[in-house]
């Protein structure tokens, strides 16, 4: 595992967008990163592995290549009777099902100037190829990408 580093980048629990997003580490004590820049708002507060009230989870330490150097299973909405593993092997194949056999043109390359709607299909630099799965608000879509839903925003004048 990479030893953690102010810079690195991990995903933390943002105050703001109230989502567990990709952040950076701004500050840290002896091995642990105390303050973070969430990358999709750019708020900077004190770090917070998961959401309030749940249990703290591995983070996952992106290194400076974008390579992975510890993965966390992600978080989904619990659902009764239903084992953790089922529920984000139902993710990845709602991800596969939209994503697979569409040629490389059916995508548009993400920019948060421009407005997007349900169900686009959108390559980012970083994240991949995904689809929006829905517009939260007048700034803001949730879209899928393969290891997870993020929030980024949209419709953003230049």
């Amino acid at each position: 595992m990479k030893t953690l580093v102010a810079g690195s980048e991990i995903d933390a629990w943002c105050t703001r967008c109230r989502l567990v997003l990709g952040h950076r580490i701004v500050a840290m004590i002896g091995k642990k990163p105390v303050r973070v820049e969430c990358q999709t708002c750019n708020s900077v507060h004190n770090y917070k592995a998961s959401a309030p009230g749940n249990v703290s989870i591995a983070p996952v330490i992106r290194n400076r290549d974008g390579t992975i150097s510890k993965v966390r299973t992600l978080s989904a909405p619990t659902s009764k009777g239903q084992p953790k593993s089922t529920r984000t092997g139902a993710r990845t194949s709602d991800w596969e099902q939209r994503i697979a056999g569409q040629p490389v043109t059916a995508f548009v390359r993400y920019s948060m100037l421009r407005k997007y709607n349900a169900g686009e299909l959108v390559h980012h630099p970083k994240f991949g190829d995904g689809f929006v799965a829905m517009v939260l608000d007048v700034g803001k879509i949730s879209i899928v990408f393969k290891d997870g839903a993020r929030t980024l925003a949209h419709g953003q004048s230049g």
